[in-house]
């Protein structure tokens, strides 16, 4: 993730993953995984872990290939992490037009979107800025519930009364439990934002917290307002 880059380069990009990690998006759980996983702080690979418990379950138990359980792994290199990360991105570009390289791991393991060229229009950069927010929570919610498998799939494998077959560990079921949380974090901001407006005082012209909530959730496709006000997502 940082091989070939010069150190200038290495310093800019790790600045864009502690900014990324520190977007206000974010839920605690997800961001405390996040730090977790740049640290390389799961009790999981060769370093940490001896025998079979060292190699990734979802591998043994699928084909019995013997694969490292590294960070990359696990939500990269993984057959689940890439039909997770093919669907997400499909369901990504459906909803907001933007194309986004699922093979890529600066992407799905940093979570850092190709940015607009230097020479964009203003237009451009001004969508790729409004995207953020719910890129944000799509991938730090990806990555902890893609790791949440991983551990189910750890533990039925190595159960010390012997393997049984996990639950909740195929590609369906993380997609649905992605969808089912950022659902969720969409309602907390529709809510924040609208009382926000309501408590709050008046706001300067074209400033309010409604509007910026329009601005990130709506206008980029990502979610769309039902029957009843309430918020719908777009995603999965």
């Amino acid at each position: 993730l940082l091989a070939g880059l010069s150190a200038q380069e290495r310093r800019a990009r790790l600045a864009r993953v502690a900014e990324a990690i520190a977007h206000p998006v974010i839920p605690e759980e997800e961001r405390h995984h996040l730090y977790v996983n740049i640290h390389h702080g799961h009790w999981q690979g060769a370093n940490k872990c001896k025998g079979d418990q060292r190699f990734c379950a979802t591998c043994l138990q699928t084909t019995g290939e013997r694969k490292e359980e590294t960070v990359t792994h696990v939500v990269h290199h993984c057959p689940t992490a890439r039909a997770v990360w093919a669907a997400v991105t499909s369901a990504w570009e459906a909803a907001t037009t933007e194309p986004l390289d699922a093979t890529d791991p600066a992407l799905t393991v940093l979570g850092l979107r190709p940015r607009p060229p230097d020479n964009a229009l203003s237009q451009e950069i001004a969508r790729y800025t409004a995207r953020e927010p719910a890129w944000r929570l799509l991938h730090a919610v990806t990555l902890l519930k893609l790791h949440q498998a991983r551990t189910r799939a750890h533990m039925a494998y190595h159960d010390p009364k012997g393997q049984r077959e996990p639950r909740q560990t195929k590609p369906k079921h993380i997609l649905r439990a992605i969808r089912q949380r950022c659902a969720l974090r969409l309602s907390y901001e529709h809510a924040k934002a609208t009382h926000t407006d309501r408590a709050g005082p008046g706001p300067a012209p074209r400033q309010g917290a409604w509007r910026s909530f329009v601005q990130h959730w709506l206008a980029t496709g990502v979610a769309s307002i039902a029957k009843g006000g309430r918020p719908r997502l777009h995603l999965l």
